[in-house]
Formats: C-alpha cells, sequence, structure tokens
C-alpha cells in the first residue's frame, strides 16, 4: 500500500472513532466542567501510559487558563502532596483503575481530606 493510501484509512478509522465516541457524550461531561471551572486548580495523576494522558490533559487544561498540573504519584507521596489544597480537584489517569502507586496516592488523600467529592 502506498503512504497515501495507508495515511487516508487511518484518518477514516480516527474519524470514525470519533464519532463513536462524541455519541458517548452526557451530562457527566457537564458536571465535571462545571466542577473544574470551581476549582481553584486541577492536578492530574497517571503512571505509565496513563501517565502521559494525565500530562496531556493538564497542559490542555492550563492553555484555556485553568490552573492544571501533573503530579506524579510517587513524588506525591514524597512531598508534593502538600501542593494539592482542598478546593483543588484531583484526577486519576488509570485502565486498569487498580495501578497501586495510584490507590496508595488515593488512600492518603482520603485520609488527608474531610470531605471528598467522587465524580462518576
Amino acid at each position: 500500500m502506498k503512504p497515501s493510501s495507508i495515511g487516508a484509512e487511518v484518518l477514516t478509522h480516527a474519524a470514525r472513532a470519533c464519532e463513536a465516541q462524541a455519541e458517548l457524550l452526557d451530562e457527566s461531561l457537564d458536571r465535571l466542567s462545571e466542577d473544574i471551572a470551581q476549582r481553584a486548580a486541577v492536578y492530574t495523576t497517571g503512571v505509565g501510559k496513563a501517565a502521559f494522558v494525565a500530562q496531556k490533559m493538564a497542559a490542555t487544561l492550563a492553555s484555556t487558563g485553568q490552573r492544571a498540573f501533573f503530579l506524579h504519584p510517587l513524588e506525591a507521596l514524597h512531598g508534593d502532596l502538600g501542593r494539592v489544597q482542598p478546593q483543588d480537584l484531583v484526577v486519576f489517569c488509570s485502565c486498569s483503575g487498580a495501578t497501586p502507586e495510584l490507590l496508595g496516592l488515593l488512600e492518603v488523600l482520603v485520609a488527608d481530606t474531610a470531605a471528598l467529592t467522587p465524580l462518576d
């Protein structure tokens, strides 16, 4: 196959994937957007490939004017957690939802926070 044919096929698949994701958007995105707008800062965190997603999320939010930062979970547990304030939002990015480093960070955040407001 020619590179141009491969490129066209990749873009066609990407467009279909975007259309499928657009159909899944609902009011949970509205709630998340409202919550983010009300926060002093947003911290994103993740490990491995999810960390790259979290870093991109923080960079994108920062480019819109929202104070947003990537927080490495291990660094957070060794002092950087002091940056996070009660009025901030921490977004966890994980494929499995069972990453030990993220679960450790969540445990510390829950213990240190009197009133967490989990999002659906």
